[in-house]
């Protein structure tokens, strides 16, 4: 066995790999014994991946015949995703991550975009295809097209050079790699295959690709599921890690208390609860000046931790998501304080909005919120760069977002906070005193 081969079975790669096997240039204007040949493959290892089908081709809409060959691979477990309208150049721009000098989207203005993208959607959609990712031809994509897959509510787009998905607004990219395919198993990788070119050579080097890693093959729909819950996965398995991890941020706030008592008349607030509590270290000195404190948070075990921390007096843990909440927390009544002490830095400025609307709404009427947030600095944004661009799933601190104090001030600002004041703690961090 070779060093390569070893490391492509090795358990660790197993464990961390998600791999999509993706078919591209599915439309009846194909070769129909190359496309054979690569399922008989398939389905002898037992995988089953992603159809990138072009809605029109060399002129030819999609035909009926094909529309029902794809909807019984989808009844069989495969997923079919849109790859472009028409994939032809309309452009010389390479795009972001174009392997060729021509693009059919990249630099054409968003109408334009927009406009070949629905068409070709339509034409899917009229043949019973509801595709929700996205496959620009020839790797080539723009910001444009990013926003353009926002605003039409697709799931996924997949291409992209990095290790790991990067949620883009709405739109989660699912990423391939112009690296060999040997040395990429740690991460998610996308296999590109083109059954067009089905020769012999190349059916046994995707054989090869394959064989030993099917348990980690997944579609782009499966891909987005997992890594929506990624956050609450990473909390659940590095619970106690996590709790060392936050001693600094809580040390933080612990030398901010008398700063704290001094901006905020504690004597007449009895309710307080703690958003993302993580293990409750952080809140813990805030807590003792109320009589009756919630607990919120994604993970379980977090959860189980900040009652191990905290014990059970005058305390109750929920499970649950400020960003989306069940209507339940509202029934919990008013609250005098809420403190949010580390989740800015791992929700992007969409979830932060949510979450700060939310906990608006539990708050009484002269309510305080207690925030910490990562400061934005040069050294920061190189970090955060380079964190989500090849971290993943199983360390998602990566997601380490970073804001301004305008950034905050005008968030708070247009949510109802009226009063609002941000001092620096020691570290990187900044903490937002606001009051409604």
């Amino acid at each position: 066995m070779t060093f390569t081969r070893l490391l492509y079975n090795n358990w660790l790669t197993k464990k961390f790999s998600k791999i999509i096997v993706r078919l591209d240039d599915f439309h009846q204007v194909r070769d129909v014994k190359g496309w054979d040949r690569t399922f008989e493959l398939l389905d002898n290892l037992g995988v089953r991946g992603v159809i990138a089908a072009i809605p029109k081709k060399e002129g030819e809409e999609l035909s009926d015949e094909a529309a029902r060959e794809l909807k019984e691979f989808i009844r069989r477990g495969w997923e079919v995703a849109q790859h472009g309208y028409t994939h032809e150049k309309m452009t010389n721009c390479r795009g972001i991550a174009g392997t060729r000098e021509w693009s059919e989207f990249a630099g054409l203005p968003y109408t334009e975009q927009r406009q070949r993208i629905i068409e070709g959607k339509k034409i899917l959609k009229e043949r019973g295809i509801d595709a929700k990712t996205f496959v620009p031809p020839v790797h080539s994509f723009d910001n444009t097209t990013v926003e353009v897959l926002n605003d039409l509510d697709f799931k996924v787009l997949n291409d992209g050079r990095f290790f790991f998905p990067r949620k883009v607004g709405k739109i989660l990219m699912v990423l391939t790699h112009k690296i060999w395919h040997e040395f990429i198993r740690f991460g998610v990788v996308t296999l590109v295959l083109h059954p067009n070119e089905a020769t012999n050579e190349n059916l046994n080097r995707w054989q090869d690709w394959i064989e030993g890693m099917e348990n980690c093959v997944m579609t782009c729909n499966d891909v987005y599921r997992w890594w929506s819950n990624s956050v609450e996965d990473f909390y659940d398995l590095y619970h106690e890690r996590y709790f060392q991890e936050r001693m600094e941020l809580s040390n933080s706030i612990k030398s901010a208390l008398d700063l704290i008592i001094k901006e905020v008349d504690f004597t007449e607030r009895d309710r307080m609860i703690d958003i993302g509590c993580c293990p409750a270290n952080t809140s813990s000195e805030i807590a003792k000046l109320h009589k009756e404190v919630f607990y919120l948070d994604l993970s379980e075990n977090m959860l189980k931790l900040a009652k191990r921390n905290m014990g059970d007096d005058n305390k109750r843990y929920i499970k649950g998501d400020i960003t989306n909440p069940e209507k339940d927390l509202f029934n919990c009544g008013r609250f005098d304080t809420a403190t949010i002490f580390g989740l800015a830095s791992v929700i992007d400025k969409d979830d932060l909005k949510k979450a700060l609307k939310n906990t608006g709404k539990l708050l009484s009427e002269d309510g305080v919120l207690l925030m910490t947030y990562p400061r934005k600095t040069i050294h920061r944004l190189y970090y955060t760069k380079i964190k989500q661009n090849f971290i993943g799933k199983f360390k998602p601190v990566v997601r380490n977002y970073s804001y301004s104090d305008g950034e905050i001030h005008q968030l708070v600002k247009s949510l109802g906070f009226s009063n609002s004041c941000i001092h620096k703690l020691p570290g990187e961090n900044s903490l937002l005193i606001a009051k409604k």
